[in-house]
């Protein structure tokens, strides 16, 4: 998303495609995850944002949906090895906000 002065516009969805709600939710999540646990500048806003997003819909977000998540991020070629290795930690974090 980005924020233009006509509102809010979508970009790059190369890689759109049909599939289980699961999945999206649980690539939602790992990537705000990966943010948050990574130290980075927007750290704190990433975790901030991942848990508004679980408050009331953790049960959309599914066991197979987060490992599904996680595979693709983890194939994904723009990925440095850095982000790659977050992966583990933000799957702890996402289980641990889990109800």
């Amino acid at each position: 998303m980005m924020l233009t002065p006509d509102g809010p516009k979508v970009i790059d969805w190369s890689n759109a495609e049909d599939g289980p709600p699961g999945l999206d939710w649980g690539m939602s999540a790992v990537i705000l995850a990966q943010v948050a646990v990574g130290g980075e500048v927007y750290a704190e806003l990433a975790r901030e944002t991942l848990v508004a997003m679980l408050d009331g819909n953790a049960d959309r977000v599914t066991e197979k949906g987060l490992a599904e998540a996680r595979v693709r991020r983890a194939a994904k070629p723009t990925m440095s090895a850095h982000e790659v290795q977050l992966l583990g930690n933000s799957a702890e974090l996402i289980r641990a906000l889990l109800p």
